[in-house]
C-alpha cells in the first residue's frame, strides 16, 4: 500500500517492499524526440525559405546591362534583329539613299558583301543558320529581295521596291516569306511557291514550321492573317477597323498591331487566334515588333506624356524597358525595342538630345535563387551533422 501522507511530503517511500521516488530530480531522457522535433522545425523553415526566394525571384523584374552599339560603330549603323546565337543584324550608311548590310558579334561588325560586287543592299532579319534576308538596288530603282547564304548574296527572284521590299521574314532554316503578286510565298533554296489565300494579302513572318503571319488587304484598310499550311485564319479583332500580324514565334503566337474602333493603335498579341492588348504606358497608343519562344514581346507604347517608350511584356505585364536597366541607360528615354531572341536579348534605340543609338540589351543573370538554395542546403546540411552527433 503507498503512504498518502508520505507521498504529498515527497519522501522516498516503500510500496510493495521497493523504494520510490513520487518526485524524481532526474527526468527520462527525452533528447532523440526533441531532437527530431527540432530537425522537423528546421527543414519546415528551410523550405519555406527555398519557396519563399524562389517565388520572390520569379515575379522580379528582369534586369539588364546594355552595349552601346552606336558608340562603338558609329552613328551610320542601324541594327534591326538579332538570332538566338546573339548576332546581331543591321546596315551602315553609305551616302543618302544607299546602305550595305552587316553582322555584329562579340563585338566584331563585319560589312557583308555587295550586290554583284557593286550594288549595296540593306538587311531585314537573320536566321539562326546566318542567313540574312535584305533587298537592294540594281542602281536603276529596282529592288530586289536577297539572301546572304554561306559567303554569298543571292538574288532570290523577288522584285520590289525601296518601300516595300516584297520580302519580309525569314525563319532559322533560310526560309523566305513575303509578297508576290498579291498572294504570299515561301522561297528555299531556289524554288518560289504560292501560297492559296485571299487576294491582296502577304506575310511578314515565318516561323521553322512554315506557319506564316501578315495581312490580307479588304478595300484599304489591312486585316491581320495567319496560314497554316493551305489554310488561312482571319485575326482581325472586332473591336478594330484595321490590324497587322508583323512576328511569329514556333508557338504559332503573333504579334502586331490593331486600331480600335473607338481610337488608338493597340500592340497585339494573338494566342491560339484570340487578341490580347498588350496595354501602354498611359499614352493609349502601342505597337508589338516581335515576339520569342518563351512568349516575350517587345516594342513601343506611349506614355502619359505622348512620348514612345520601349517595352519588354511577359506573362501578361509590360515593363519599360529603362526600368530594366541595371543603374539606367543614361538616356532620356530608351524609344523603341525592335527584336527579342530565345536568351532575351533585345534590340533598342536609346535617344538622348542627339541622334539614336542602337543597343543590345543583355540579360543579367539573376542570382537570388542560387543564393536560396545555397543557404537553404547550407541550414539543411548543418542540421543533420548535428541530429547525428
Amino acid at each position: 500500500m503507498l503512504d498518502h501522507e508520505a507521498f504529498c511530503s515527497g519522501q522516498t517511500l516503500m510500496m510493495d517492499g521497493k523504494l520510490i521516488n513520487p518526485f524524481p530530480t532526474k527526468l527520462p531522457k527525452i533528447g532523440a524526440i526533441s531532437r527530431a522535433a527540432r530537425y522537423s522545425v528546421v527543414m519546415r523553415f528551410v523550405i519555406g525559405i527555398v519557396v519563399a526566394g524562389l517565388a520572390a525571384a520569379a515575379a522580379a523584374q528582369p534586369q539588364y546591362e546594355f552595349v552601346d552599339l552606336t558608340k562603338q560603330f558609329g552613328e551610320e549603323l542601324t541594327a534591326v534583329d538579332i538570332n538566338n546565337n546573339g548576332v546581331v543584324v543591321g546596315h551602315m550608311r553609305l551616302n543618302a539613299s544607299q546602305d550595305q548590310a552587316c553582322t555584329i558579334q562579340n563585338g566584331k561588325l563585319t560589312m557583308l558583301p555587295m550586290y554583284q560586287g557593286i550594288h549595296p543592299w540593306y538587311a531585314i532579319g537573320i536566321g539562326d543558320n546566318g542567313d540574312v534576308l535584305g533587298a537592294g538596288t540594281l542602281g536603276t530603282g529596282t529592288y530586289r529581295s536577297i539572301v546572304y547564304r554561306n559567303g554569298k548574296v543571292i538574288d532570290i527572284g523577288i522584285p520590289g521596291t525601296q518601300e516595300n521590299p516584297s520580302s519580309f521574314g525569314i525563319n532559322n532554316l533560310g526560309q523566305v516569306t513575303g509578297g508576290l503578286n498579291g498572294t504570299p510565298f515561301i522561297w528555299e533554296n531556289g524554288v518560289t511557291t504560292s501560297l492559296p489565300g485571299p487576294p491582296s494579302s502577304f506575310a511578314h513572318a515565318i516561323n521553322d514550321s512554315q506557319q506564316l503571319a501578315g495581312l490580307r488587304v479588304e478595300g484599304v484598310n489591312p486585316f491581320a492573317t495567319f496560314w497554316d499550311g493551305e489554310m488561312h485564319f482571319d485575326l482581325h479583332p472586332a473591336w478594330a477597323w484595321r490590324s497587322e500580324a508583323e512576328a511569329l514565334n514556333n508557338m504559332g503566337e503573333a504579334v502586331g498591331y490593331a486600331y480600335r474602333l473607338t481610337g488608338g493603335q493597340r500592340g497585339v498579341l494573338w494566342r491560339s487566334g484570340k487578341p490580347i492588348d498588350l496595354g501602354d504606358f498611359g499614352g493609349g497608343q502601342s505597337r508589338a515588333y516581335d515576339i520569342n519562344d518563351l512568349s516575350q514581346v517587345v516594342g513601343w507604347a506611349t506614355n502619359s506624356g505622348g512620348f514612345d517608350e520601349a517595352f519588354f511584356w511577359e506573362s501578361g505585364a509590360m515593363h519599360r524597358v529603362e526600368d530594366l536597366i541595371a543603374g539606367g541607360s543614361g538616356f532620356q528615354i530608351v524609344g523603341r525595342a525592335f527584336a527579342v531572341n530565345n536568351s532575351s536579348q533585345l534590340v533598342t534605340i536609346g535617344f538622348g538630345g542627339g541622334p539614336g543609338h542602337y543597343l543590345v540589351l543583355n540579360p543579367v543573370p539573376e542570382p537570388a535563387p542560387f543564393i536560396v538554395m545555397t543557404v537553404g542546403l547550407t541550414i539543411l546540411a548543418f542540421s543533420r551533422h548535428r541530429r547525428r552527433g
